[in-house]
């Protein structure tokens, strides 16, 4: 290989290495979608929302069939001092419908053998059985299975406020980025305002001194440049430090090694604004702790419904037919008799003091009206809250009219004091304050810029729209 092909493999090379060791740009989207990917209180909320689903499935489990049985063998003495065996099981399912309807079917066997019977005409030992169907059906309290529709309901609002902690816990954590990744930008405005500022104040101080043998410059100057520049350099220090503070922060919230560099990437063009009261509906529709007290509401409102109900008198109209059959030998010869049976009744339960059931309804009623006074604050705050946002982005907006202005008649009185510098008709003093003051008002056009940028951003926070589809609170 020649040595010309070497050289150009080695800047090849270097100029690889270069670029792959420049920070990559970050913006602050990417941030918050960092921060709140891998949460592990994000998680744990997670979590407790799937815990509170399982009560749904509970609920549907209370739908299901159940078995009941026993069995029951035995050797007794009878009253007249004669022993007796027996052998009893009964076996029967049932279930509750959704209509609160309790259906059931129930089966009984006993065998009985006596060492005495009082007549030659009753068969001993003896078989008996009996077979129903039965039939519960409430008119009064618990008429529609209000426990199951209403815990349905109580369960559904739980699983979705959990759901809601859990986008309310988001919600803070995208905030908190947000306002640190904000500040960590203007922290790096200012060091590279205070690093263009030492570079400024270098080429003036090597010109001073070029210049002083010629007496053009007198010492005085030389030392007004050099306190400049000692300012310059330890503000810079100082911003420095406060960048990897910040730094450090961020990739602690991004779960990142703590000195994983990155630069902050601003889009500070003025985008539109949607109106005022769009931007309020939007926020009032996806708001999670509004939504959450809307489920607390629905919560409250099932309760209600089920202390109406414990109110009630009970009434259950019980239904039940079936077969009774019985036989076995006798004395006198074989027994067997099959016989149909039914049974209709009413069963009524009224409570005489029902000052407890009024107390526990007026304690729901109270409750919900707390939840609706606690959502009217919440949505007053959110409405005071976006126009703050709203007004302070255009009066940000509206300065920075003002400020460009000034930046550019500082940056042109600047250049001619400087040109009257080298001409020896400006002092040192009045260049550097000129140079001060550009250098300050180029901070505050950034500020006003990177502010309006972060309140831009709290108000997507505010609105829903910084998360995808289908991950917004309902």
């Amino acid at each position: 290989m020649s040595k010309g092909a070497v050289m150009w493999t080695l800047t090849v090379l270097w100029a690889v290495g270069t670029v792959a060791a420049q920070p990559a740009p970050l913006d602050w989207y990417e941030v918050v979608q960092r921060v709140v990917r891998d949460q592990p209180s994000l998680e744990a909320a997670r979590l407790q929302a799937e815990r509170a689903r399982l009560e749904l499935q509970k609920l549907e489990a209370s739908l299901g069939w159940v078995f009941q049985g026993n069995a029951t063998a035995s050797h007794e003495v009878s009253f007249i001092g004669t022993p007796s065996d027996s052998i009893q099981g009964r076996a029967g399912i049932q279930r509750r419908q959704a209509n609160g309807v309790t259906w059931g079917m129930a089966g009984s066997y006993t065998y009985q053998n006596d060492s005495f019977v009082f007549s030659p005409l009753l068969p001993n030992p003896y078989h008996y059985f009996t077979w129903d169907v039965n039939a519960r059906i409430p008119l009064g309290q618990g008429r529609g299975n209000p426990d199951y529709h209403l815990g349905r309901q109580q369960a559904g609002a739980a699983e979705k406020m959990a759901r809601l902690a859990r986008a309310e816990q988001r919600d803070v954590l995208a905030a908190q980025a947000i306002d640190l990744y904000f500040a960590a930008a203007f922290t790096r405005e200012r060091i590279l305002n205070a690093k263009a500022g030492i570079e400024f104040s270098e080429r003036i101080r090597a010109y001073i001194l070029r210049n002083m043998e010629l007496g053009l410059f007198e010492d005085k100057d030389r030392l007004q440049i050099e306190a400049q520049l000692a300012g310059q350099r330890a503000q810079h220090r100082a911003l420095e430090t406060a960048w990897v503070e910040q730094r450090t922060v961020l990739n602690q919230l991004m779960n990142r090694p703590w000195d994983t560099p990155f630069l902050p990437r601003i889009d500070l063009s003025d985008a539109a604004l949607p109106e005022l009261e769009r931007l309020i509906d939007r926020a009032l529709a996806y708001d999670p702790q509004l939504a959450r007290l809307r489920a607390r509401l629905v919560q409250l409102d099932a309760a209600i419904a089920r202390a109406h109900d414990r109110r009630r008198d009970k009434l259950d109209l019980v239904l039940k037919a079936g077969m009774r059959g019985k036989g076995g030998p006798a004395q006198a010869g074989s027994v067997a008799s099959n016989d149909l049976a039914a049974l209709l009744s009413l069963e009524y339960r009224h409570t005489l003091d029902k000052s407890g059931f009024d107390a526990e309804l007026a304690q729901a009623r109270i409750d919900a009206r707390v939840v609706q006074e606690q959502m009217r604050d919440r949505e007053r705050a959110l409405r005071y809250r976006i126009a703050n946002l709203v007004a302070q982005i255009r009066a940000h907006r509206a300065a920075l009219t003002g400020f460009r202005t000034q930046l550019e008649k500082e940056s042109a009185r600047l250049m001619e004091a400087e040109a009257r510098f080298h001409d020896g008709r400006a002092t040192t003093v009045e260049l550097l304050q000129f140079e001060n003051e550009l250098k300050r008002t180029e901070l505050t056009v950034l500020q006003q810029q990177i502010e309006a940028a972060r309140k831009q951003a709290h108000l997507r926070l505010l609105t829903g729209t910084l998360w995808p589809t289908g991950e917004e609170p309902s």
